[in-house]
């Protein structure tokens, strides 16, 4: 029982060994209470690690589901729609490793593109001349992707033309070189 706390009384040697116990018992209580608070803090932590397994997981089979219901439809371009969101889903998701084969994040890349052709009616045309020497080189995880929104959400907004984006990946004089233009403002 570490909530003991004993009066101070006695000679003077004895009053500062019973002040030390008083101060080792509170400290005690301190680092038991703190050990149990870390405890709890752990166990929440693997709790929402389990739920942020389960979430994407039900997410992933909930898309196949309504992917297989559009195909049975004949709704083809809804269903590579959503297949391409699932694939971005599960990239996204995959690891936390910082980098990644330039292969992998094209094709999110290529995945976000479409979608966003899509959900934009269109209103802007991609054009790709990608070397495929790049894709077993190493870029960080969503290399190209958040720049081409940029292009989609900023430069296209509110123009009255047909927008477009061209992007290139090419090695010269042993350089790698990764170009994104737009015509949009």
């Amino acid at each position: 029982n570490f909530n003991v706390s004993l009066k101070e009384t006695g000679s003077k040697e004895l009053r500062k060994l019973i002040r030390g116990f008083n101060a080792m018992n509170a400290h005690i209580q301190n680092l038991i209470r703190e050990n149990y608070e870390m405890i709890i803090m752990k166990k929440e932590a693997e709790l929402n690690a389990f739920n942020l397994q389960l979430n994407p997981h039900f997410i992933s089979n909930s898309l196949n589901l309504i992917n297989l219901e559009l195909i049975k439809k004949g709704e083809y371009e809804l269903s590579d729609m959503v297949a391409q969101l699932s694939e971005m889903m599960h990239y996204t998701l995959k690891s936390s490793d910082f980098l990644v084969p330039f292969e992998e994040d094209w094709r999110h890349t290529l995945n976000y593109v479409n979608v966003m052709q899509r959900r934009h009616n269109n209103q802007f045309e991609a054009y790709y001349n990608i070397d495929p020497k790049l894709y077993q080189c190493t870029v960080p995880k969503f290399f190209l992707q958040p720049l081409v929104e940029n292009s989609v959400v900023h430069g296209f907004e509110g123009i009255s033309y047909k927008g477009v984006i061209k992007i290139s990946a090419f090695i010269e004089d042993n350089k790698r070189y990764f170009i994104i233009e737009d015509n949009g403002k």
